[in-house]
């Protein structure tokens, strides 16, 4: 009877006959079916998961999780993550939901989190929801909705921030987008652009609704802030006021007003 019942508990599994040293357990598990090269390939516990063409592969736990086409690979649990590289994949999923590696991303890995996408080589995910990274060498720490086109580049949590260029990065805020060479940005609404072929590189943006294009070795500091390839250091004060205060690139300093307030120390 304990027999039986045992059976149950595993049954509908699946394992083609052409490929060896390949196990199963759980339920409605399958190794390649309608195809064979999973050698040397697991699937232990969870549900309905599979591996075609997933040599040295394995699944650990989890439901409807699938590696096709990829070695050297693994999901460890979660539900219907998916690995889909080509080739020597060597790739990891750790638990989440609808995340995925995929085309070129041999190497990269994403822990946990729902929705997330890798396409290119030696990246990762780290959590959050809805981000994707397809520049190789690349990272997305947490968040949502973080796009990383740029090569060696990242995102460290926040919403909806976009970076394009390579070498740079977005330290948490919302909204920002990077498209110049080694930039650094933190805050809300930030936009360091490069346009007309001038390419802008070397910036740092703190602050908010601040916008850089093509500028080059530049700090950018406050709110609504406007630099071009001109400035070297700017303050923004504001909606109403825009630049209060900046230096170009030769040393000169500008200001919309300058006041100097000082103060005296109370006599004993």
């Amino acid at each position: 009877e304990k027999n039986s019942e045992k059976f149950n508990d595993y049954k509908n599994n699946y394992i083609n006959p052409n490929t060896a040293y390949a196990h199963v357990s759980g339920g409605s598990n399958s190794i390649d079916k309608d195809s064979s090269g999973s050698t040397y390939a697991d699937i232990v516990g969870g549900m309905s998961n599979s591996l075609k063409k997933a040599a040295m592969s394995a699944i650990v736990g989890g439901q409807s999780n699938s590696i096709l086409n990829s070695l050297f690979s693994a999901i460890l649990g979660g539900t219907n993550n998916k690995i889909t590289v080509r080739g020597l994949a060597k790739c990891f999923i750790a638990g989440g939901e609808n995340n995925e590696i995929t085309e070129n991303g041999s190497n990269s890995v994403i822990f946990g989190g729902s929705g997330n996408k890798v396409t290119n080589s030696f990246s990762a995910i780290l959590g959050g929801m809805d981000n994707t990274v397809s520049g190789y060498f690349s990272a997305v720490v947490g968040g949502m909705n973080n796009t990383v086109t740029g090569r060696y580049s990242t995102v460290l949590d926040g919403y909806s921030n976009t970076v394009k260029s390579d070498n740079s990065a977005v330290i948490a805020g919302s909204g920002n987008t990077v498209e110049c060479f080694s930039c650094v940005v933190c805050g809300g609404g930030n936009k360091i652009l490069n346009s007309g072929g001038n390419a802008g590189y070397n910036v740092f943006v703190c602050g908010e609704h601040n916008e850089v294009t093509n500028a080059q070795n530049c700090i950018i500091c406050g709110k609504y802030a406007k630099a071009t390839r001109e400035h070297f250091f700017v303050i923004g004060g504001g909606s109403d006021k825009g630049n209060v205060y900046w230096v170009d690139v030769y040393g000169n300093v500008y200001a919309k007003s300058f006041n100097i307030i000082g103060e005296s120390t109370a006599s004993e």
